[in-house]
């Protein structure tokens, strides 16, 4: 995973949508969230890319078969709903703050 991060890095530099480190300046003004994008959006692609190469192995080996069932339910907790609203809070401020 290292090295795909870095060629994103990378290819994202060589194109001039990111550049390393530019300053506390560079901070404080919220353009890290241009640089966050840059980088995350290729880095959230190819994690599905990788998900759906699982997904299609799983089925591939009859994970999907009616006699399999679950050890138990799963459910949603507590923490699970509070990383969930934390997650649609920051992806809402992605889009006003930009």
């Amino acid at each position: 995973m290292n090295e795909e991060w870095q060629a994103i890095r990378e290819a994202q530099r060589s194109r001039g949508a990111w550049e390393p480190t530019r300053g506390l300046r560079h901070a404080l003004r919220g353009e890290w969230l241009y640089d966050l994008i840059a980088l995350g959006v290729p880095a959230i692609v190819l994690t599905v890319k990788r998900a759906w190469t699982f997904t299609e192995a799983a089925y591939a080996r009859g994970f999907d078969s009616p006699h399999r069932k679950p050890y138990q339910q799963l459910i949603m907790r507590p923490v699970d709903w509070v990383l969930s609203i934390g997650v649609l809070i920051v992806i809402v401020m992605m889009f006003v703050l930009r």
